[in-house]
């Protein structure tokens, strides 16, 4: 009987996958099961158990599906609470998204003023950087009558562009030492090396290479142990020194 039973499900599952196939087709299922030729009981034979095979068949189906339902049934509740917990959850997120927003305008806003901060720090400290080398450069000023000769050999060169950039570059740390017992004395160097510089031949436009020197002094560039530009150079010192 159990191997009957056995049998009779083999058959039945082998109904059901041929069933399951896309490409079945009814008639031509009919056809390949009775194609075998031969007297009328044996096609009421092969007919009655096709029948009891479908309807074997078609039990087990049934009682597949009714379990497939049962189990949905079961778990219908379970994935509703898991769509409110989903729901809950997004509603939380929304809430936590409309918190972020203005603390976003806020660091945004922080930001802002925290890049103006830098852009102001960094212009402090490229103005430290230049008042220390005005002093530095103020300080390798001794003594002062060193300049009067290296000009000199530039005027006797007639290189006289460099040697006005060099009168013009003094000039500006003259300023360092005004109300300084060092003033009078570094500023009679530099008048004497003027005054060369005014004994030069005039070019023919009546000016002066010196007064050349100062008419371009926006478009020059200064020494290079200097870096800076010359007439920025000259007016930082004069606005860091006014008296």
């Amino acid at each position: 009987m159990n191997e009957t039973t056995s049998s009779g499900q083999r058959s039945a599952e082998q109904l059901l996958q041929d069933f399951s196939l896309v490409s079945h087709v009814p008639t031509a299922y009919i056809n390949k099961t009775l194609s075998v030729v031969g007297s009328q009981h044996q096609i009421s034979q092969s007919v009655h158990t096709l029948l009891n095979d479908l309807e074997n068949a078609s039990a087990i189906a049934s009682k597949k599906l009714n379990a497939l339902v049962d189990d949905m049934l079961r778990t219908a509740p379970r994935l509703g609470y898991g769509v409110e917990v989903l729901r809950g959850s997004l509603q939380d997120l929304r809430a936590m998204a409309a918190k972020t927003e203005p603390k976003r305008d806020v660091l945004s806003r922080k930001g802002e003023a925290a890049i103006q901060k830098l852009v102001m720090l960094e212009n402090v400290k490229r103005k430290m950087q230049m008042t220390q080398k005005v002093f530095e450069d103020a300080k390798a000023w001794s003594p002062p009558e060193l300049i009067e000769e290296s000009i000199g050999n530039l005027i006797a060169f007639k290189e006289y562009s460099a040697a006005s950039k060099q009168v013009l570059f003094y000039e500006g740390l003259l300023h360092v030492y005004r109300g300084t017992s060092e003033f009078a004395r570094r500023k009679a160097v530099l008048d004497r090396i003027r005054r060369k510089l005014l004994d030069v031949k005039q070019d023919g436009m009546g000016k002066s290479s010196l007064d050349l020197a100062r008419s371009s002094i926006d478009t020059q560039r200064l020494t290079e142990s200097s870096g800076l530009d010359e007439g920025y150079y000259s007016s930082f010192i004069k606005r860091a020194f006014k008296t």
